[in-house]
């Protein structure tokens, strides 16, 4: 084996560390922004238009919706993370 090969594949071999290295950060400063699904939930919920909307529902209804968004936020956020760990 050449001089230059072995230096190439050292090379590479840090540079597919660094990389990995940069992923992980990448990945964990992307979850650390992620909310909450509960908050998630909420902040879709809060939304004026929605708000409006739910508040002209059915009580019984306004429930079900509600356990419809922190199904939603928590499935979204699920997706995001196995995203995320690719």
């Amino acid at each position: 084996m050449s001089v230059f090969s072995e230096l190439l594949r050292g090379l590479g071999s840090n540079l597919t560390a660094a990389a990995g290295t940069a992923i992980q950060q990448t990945i964990s400063e992307a979850l650390a922004k992620l909310p909450a699904a509960d908050t998630l939930a909420a902040r879709m919920l809060g939304n004026p238009r929605v708000k409006t909307w739910l508040a002209k529902q059915p009580i019984e209804d306004q429930a079900a919706v509600k356990c419809a968004a922190a199904i939603f936020a928590s499935a979204a956020l699920e997706s995001v993370l196995k995203d995320l760990s690719r």
